[in-house]
């Protein structure tokens, strides 16, 4: 059987999961390959071949660029060939956080072939907390901490509320209290928000938003050096942008992710080459001030700030 689904990255995870139980696939009949990654022969060759442990057999393959109009170094008429000929031994499940290419011949085929899902979610992060919160309860004030903390990426929504619920058990009412005491601050929600209000200006915000991440004990060290490579990643990203990178390529040649490459190429927009040139300098020097002894790490990183 052929799968493609595609769209928000945790209700794939769960279709894929759901997939996996309701064909009865152990996980040593389970491969994954990522089509970034890995040679498209491999995945091709396990594909066709069977399963050595049972009579069927699993593999997911994410980032199947084959059905966007990504330009890449894979030889698609091979998966032409393959998905109206599929091997009937294995189930084969290509992921994709992206748009389709509806003109591609390898969409035409696999909607013709297979089975495809277009997965999406709600904007308001709101109603991604309260859809996954099951009999469990929070109220908006809690909600909205909540998400300050974790961000809106389904991921850690999900991850941070599994977390509150083992931690509250029995007691279905998830209080603000529980919040703060239990959920992992996303540190990259406090950057980006940091790093708008000291580029806009606004020492009031910025200030109160460092003593915030100072409250949750974030170390001054912690954010210079997260800081420091946020900008780094920045200035990267543009640069490579400007030479005609895809975003694709820049995630591949940064080693991150396509999405969070997506993120920063937009960000980095906002941004001039010398800015964060400048800034990626002064964080190194204010590092440096620091671990030598020249300057307290509260006061030193509050300094940088006011004099924005």
């Amino acid at each position: 059987m052929l799968y493609l689904l595609y769209g928000e990255a945790y209700q794939i995870k769960k279709e894929v999961d759901k997939i996996i139980k309701d064909n009865n696939i152990l996980d040593i009949n389970i491969s994954k390959y990522d089509l970034d990654a890995y040679n498209y022969k491999d995945v091709l060759e396990d594909c066709t071949s069977i399963s050595l442990f049972d009579d069927k057999k699993a593999i997911i393959v994410s980032n199947a660029s084959i059905f966007t109009s990504a330009k890449t170094g894979i030889d698609i008429e091979k998966f032409e060939e393959y998905i109206p000929n599929y091997n009937p031994n294995a189930i084969v499940i290509f992921t994709l956080e992206d748009k389709l290419d509806e003109r591609k011949k390898t969409v035409k085929l696999i909607r013709k072939h297979g089975v495809v899902k277009e997965f999406n979610t709600s904007d308001n992060p709101n109603d991604i907390v309260k859809s996954m919160l099951d009999d469990y309860q929070m109220d908006l004030k809690t909600i909205n901490r909540f998400i300050e903390l974790v961000g809106n990426d389904t991921y850690n929504i999900s991850n941070e509320l599994d977390k509150l619920k083992l931690y509250k058990g029995e007691d279905k009412n998830i209080t603000i209290e529980d919040v703060n005491n239990v959920t992992t601050n996303n540190i990259d929600i406090d950057l980006f928000k940091l790093m708008d209000a000291i580029m806009e200006n606004k020492k009031e915000d910025a200030i109160e938003r460092y003593h915030n991440m100072l409250l949750y004990n974030t170390e001054p060290i912690q954010i210079i050096i997260a800081l420091a490579n946020k900008y780094r990643l920045m200035y990267q990203v543009k640069t490579l942008f400007k030479l005609g990178y895809t975003e694709g390529d820049m995630a591949k040649e940064l080693k991150q992710s396509p999405k969070y490459i997506f993120v920063l190429n937009k960000l980095s927009k906002s941004y001039s080459a010398s800015y964060l040139l400048n800034e990626i300098k002064e964080l190194a020097k204010l590092d440096y001030d620091i671990k030598s002894g020249n300057m307290e790490d509260e006061l030193a990183l509050e300094l940088y700030i006011l004099k924005k």
